[in-house]
C-alpha cells in the first residue's frame, strides 16, 4: 500500500498458485477493496478521508458509501452544527468558528 489509511485494513490474504492477492476492507464504506483497487480513482486514490488522516477535527466524521462496484461517494459531517458536506474545505476551513487554528 502507498499510503495509510486509519479506515483501511487488510482483511485476508488468498494464495494463488503463483502470486498472492491481498483483500482490504474500507471500514467507512463497509466495501472490500483487491490492493490493486486502492490505486483507483473510485476507490481509494481521490478520498479526501486519508488526506485528513491527522488533521480532522474530532466533530467531523467521514462517511464513505460504495453505491456499485467502480463508484464511491465519500462526504464529511460535522456533529457540531449538523451539516453534511463533500469538502471539509467547503465548511470548515473557511466558516468554523469553533477550529483551532
Amino acid at each position: 500500500m502507498s499510503y495509510k489509511c486509519k479506515f483501511l485494513q487488510l482483511h485476508k490474504t488468498i494464495l494463488l498458485i503463483d502470486t498472492e492477492c491481498r483483500i482490504y476492507k474500507c471500514l467507512l464504506g463497509n466495501a472490500l477493496l483487491r490492493e490493486k483497487d486502492l490505486h483507483e480513482k473510485w476507490a481509494c486514490k481521490r478520498c479526501k478521508v486519508k488526506d485528513l488522516y491527522d488533521k480532522v477535527c474530532v466533530n467531523l466524521i467521514p462517511q464513505k458509501e460504495f453505491i456499485k462496484r467502480g463508484i464511491s461517494e465519500t462526504w464529511f459531517f460535522c456533529n457540531l452544527m449538523n451539516i453534511r458536506f463533500k469538502e471539509p474545505e467547503e465548511f470548515c476551513l473557511r466558516y468554523c468558528k469553533y477550529r483551532k487554528n
